[in-house]
């Protein structure tokens, strides 16, 4: 278990590290979102929600965002 928690530790830290770098603002606010999804399966406050649970929470974000792509 704790080798996973260190996993979703560094794929929130390599989310925030192309964030920092993304030019494209909807592609920044996306890699956000996911890092700090993955800082949430990280932490101990989601006990044993899945990490099914909070990707599909992801997508039915993302699918609402109705803002033109530019």
């Amino acid at each position: 278990m704790q080798d996973q928690l260190c996993s979703f530790r560094r794929a929130s830290a390599e989310c925030l590290e192309l964030a920092r770098h993304a030019s494209d603002d909807n592609a920044r606010a996306a890699l956000l979102a996911m890092a700090q999804k993955w800082l949430e399966l990280a932490s101990d406050q989601f006990g044993t929600r899945r990490f099914h649970d909070l990707l599909q929470e992801l997508n039915d974000q993302q699918m609402l965002d109705t803002t033109p792509k530019h």
